[in-house]
């Protein structure tokens, strides 16, 4: 079997090589008995190395929409406190659990290894009569690290609105000016290494009020800023979905309105089932795909999904343990601009 994956927990950092091998990739990290190890399938060298990075972050559990900061664990010289060895046991149980899932859905053909896998656009579409839609695809960036997926989606919207408006300065506004001038939700604390109060990320409350915050700092002309938490209640299903459906079609035909989604990544994509940020770019009436511009540096492209995997996607309740971190169940940031 070539998809081999096992641990020895208990370790406190992973370290990457710089060259791996074709056949196979090896991250460890040794102290005194202390190894880990995960083999997976045969890949090229170049997508191995751009992979390498999101591999390390989804190990150590500081990926996209939240993180659990380990650098205050120490590796040695002092015992660790109470509070220290809970965050341990949560973090070791977290990551064993969204492994445990990511390989029942790769060897069962299930999630995002099953039907209507997510179908990358290598080629940027043509855009004519749409501003709000070709600025969010000319400003889309990647985040700067793995948890700032929050920070990349909502400048992208951003300097797609300020352009719109024609008031985009000479120079894009960057992420690092967002956190400097948006003090909200103690957002650029939750991007540094040690998190705020030991989180990083944004759930879904807080990014609706950084999103809120930053339209207000650089004075951008909209109709409001709505948060929208995705439900499975059956009696309020229909009326979601067809709301959620009609603000896609109006944001294709004319750019009013834009959704900036807050899902589970692993349920589109082949990766874990993780909390992830990223703006819609665009919605096909007529096959129903919804286009996702991830901010993720390990998504070569955007890619289309199926409305209903869309759906599912932001409307899954995060792994329980989440929610010790704010994380409950996804949805999206509506922005009304007309």
């Amino acid at each position: 079997m070539r998809d081999l994956f096992y641990m020895i927990l208990f370790h406190h950092k992973i370290l990457f090589p710089d060259s791996c091998s074709e056949q196979s990739f090896l991250p460890a990290y040794k102290s005194r008995s202390i190894v880990t190890r995960v083999y997976l399938p045969r890949r090229n060298i170049a997508t191995l190395k751009m992979r390498r990075d999101r591999i390390s972050r989804s190990l150590l559990l500081t990926n996209q929409g939240f993180g659990i900061i380990l650098s205050g664990i120490p590796d040695s010289g002092r015992s660790m406190t109470a509070k220290e060895r809970s965050m341990k046991l949560i973090f070791i149980l977290m990551r064993t659990v969204l492994y445990l899932r990511f390989f029942f859905h790769k060897f069962s053909a299930t999630g995002s290894f099953g039907k209507n896998p997510a179908r990358y656009e290598s080629f940027l579409p043509t855009i004519e009569g749409n501003p709000i839609k070709a600025g969010l695809f000319r400003h889309h960036v990647r985040q700067f690290h793995e948890s700032s997926c929050s920070v990349a989606s909502v400048a992208c919207v951003v300097n797609a609105l300020l352009e719109s408006q024609g008031r985009l300065p000479g120079t894009t506004v960057s992420q690092q000016d967002l956190l400097n001038r948006v003090t909200t939700a103690h957002w650029k604390e939750r991007m540094g290494p040690n998190g705020y109060r030991g989180r990083r990320g944004l759930p879904l409350p807080e990014l609706g009020q950084v999103v809120t915050a930053s339209l207000k700092v650089f004075n951008i002309s909209h109709q409001g800023v709505e948060v929208v938490p995705a439900t499975r209640d059956p009696e309020k299903t229909a009326v979601y979905l067809r709301t959620l459906k009609s603000r896609l079609e109006r944001f294709e035909r004319t750019g009013d309105g834009i959704i900036i989604a807050h899902f589970d990544q692993g349920s589109l994509i082949h990766d874990l089932n993780i909390p992830h940020i990223s703006p819609v770019g665009g919605f096909d009436p007529d096959t129903g795909e919804v286009m996702l511009l991830d901010v993720d540096t390990s998504q070569p492209c955007p890619y289309a999904v199926p409305f209903h995997r869309f759906y599912r996607a932001i409307s899954t309740n995060y792994l329980h343990l989440f929610h010790i971190f704010g994380y409950g169940r996804g949805g999206y940031v509506y922005i009304r601009t007309t």
